[in-house]
C-alpha cells in the first residue's frame, strides 16, 4: 500500500510527562497526562483522513511520527 501523510500541528507543555510506553495521545483540549504528546491540537481524530485511519488498524502497520518546531 502507498505510503500516507497527515499534518497536525499542536503545542507543547513544560507538564507533559511523556512516560506512557504504548499510548501517545495528540490532544485538541488542554488536558495532560501520560499519554499526551501535544496538546491544543488543530485536528482530532474524525478530521484524519479515512485512508490513514483504516491503515492505523492494521496491527501489521509501521507508523512513523515526525515531531518538530512549527
Amino acid at each position: 500500500l502507498p505510503d500516507v501523510a497527515e499534518e497536525v500541528r499542536g503545542f507543547g507543555h513544560p507538564g507533559l510527562a511523556l512516560a506512557d510506553p504504548v499510548e501517545m495521545v495528540f490532544r485538541k483540549s488542554g488536558y495532560l497526562c501520560p499519554r499526551t504528546v501535544f496538546i491544543l491540537a488543530d485536528k482530532a481524530a474524525s478530521d484524519l483522513s479515512r485512508h490513514l485511519v483504516g491503515r492505523l488498524k492494521d496491527p501489521d502497520a509501521v507508523i512513523t511520527i515526525e515531531l518538530g518546531p512549527v
